[in-house]
């Protein structure tokens, strides 16, 4: 690999600590997909590419497409599966923190201002069946 193509990489997959961004989730404008702020978007176009990783405190992680639209960019298919696992909640918060490699870490904040951590009793409660008899 040459300088220039070594610079160039390191150039893509290097993590800027500003890389960051909140959303407040509104179901209304984010339960199908997430629209990511223009001025992020600007500055840290290398970020993304078709698809990025979520990745959540516990370690697991969703592939998410990136739709580009005249309306902006947003987080598209995949992103329904996240919010669903999560069981998020109209009013929580929200962080991306960009990890390199096209992966984000995303914590999430409850209503009450705490870091959820736990979210396998939300997934519990889907995958719960109940018998008849």
């Amino acid at each position: 690999m040459t300088t220039k193509k070594k610079k160039a990489y390191r150039r893509r997959h290097s993590v800027d600590p500003a890389a960051e961004l909140f959303k407040i989730f509104i179901p209304e404008f984010a339960s199908q997909r997430l629209l990511i702020p223009p001025a992020y978007v600007n500055k840290f176009k290398r970020t993304f590419s078709e698809r990025v990783i979520l990745k959540d405190v516990n370690g697991k992680r969703w592939q998410v497409n990136v739709e580009k639209t005249l309306k902006g960019t947003f987080f598209g298919d995949g992103w329904q599966k996240f919010v669903g696992d999560h069981d998020i909640k109209i009013g929580e918060f929200l962080v991306f923190t960009y990890a390199g490699c096209f992966t984000f870490m995303v914590n999430i904040f409850g209503v009450d201002g705490c870091k959820r951590m736990d979210f396998d009793a939300a997934q519990e409660d889907v995958d719960k069946v109940i018998k008849v008899e």
